[in-house]
């Protein structure tokens, strides 16, 4: 049998001393352990924030006021005039009475009656009955009294006339007349 020359055993080749050395590797991770736990060896101070103010908040301009166009002389002409203003109401008729009484006049029952027709063709409005009355010589209880006698002629008329009952109400209040003559009753139409 033939013997085969033995090899030379040769050393394993070593790694370089920082790289297979674990003693710098664990000081380093003692020494990040001992910052974190020590105030002293925190990193540097808090910076304090930018604190600038907010810009300045301006309020909008007005938007310019245009003038309305006035209108010519010929178109001025072709305008409706207004209507002088009663002591009315919009929407109201007004009756008047002679001071002291509650006798209903001639002119006031043609206006009854052309508020009659137009009212029965109109089921849904109901009318309001605002009386008032007054002068020196009445105290407010007769006053309320007047008044009330007047709503109560000119209810009375209008039932005469085929308008239910139940759609008018009546409202005496005296001398607490708002302006314009005190010797009246306002008629004031109520949509329903």
């Amino acid at each position: 049998m033939s013997k085969k020359p033995a090899k030379a055993l040769t050393p394993p080749a070593r790694a370089p001393k920082a790289a297979s050395s674990p003693k710098p590797a664990q000081k380093q991770v003692a020494q990040k352990q001992v910052a974190k736990t020590t105030p002293a060896a925190s990193a540097a101070p808090p910076r304090k924030p930018d604190v600038t103010p907010p810009p300045a908040v301006t309020a909008p301009k007005p938007a310019a006021k245009i003038p309305a166009a006035q209108p010519s002389a010929q178109q001025q002409a072709a305008l409706p005039k207004p209507a002088p203003k009663a002591a009315a109401k919009p929407g109201a008729v007004s009756i008047a009475f002679s001071s002291g009484d509650a006798i209903l006049r001639d002119a006031g029952k043609a206006r009854l009656n052309s508020l009659a027709k137009q009212l029965k063709g109109q089921p849904r409005v109901r009318m309001q009955l605002l009386a008032y009355a007054g002068g020196n010589e009445l105290s407010a209880s007769k006053a309320r009294r007047l008044s009330l006698s007047r709503a109560l002629a000119i209810r009375s008329y209008l039932i005469g006339k085929g308008l239910r009952s139940t759609r008018i109400d009546v409202r005496a209040l005296g001398n607490k007349v708002p302006g314009g003559q005190p010797n009246r009753v306002d008629l004031k139409l109520i949509q329903r």
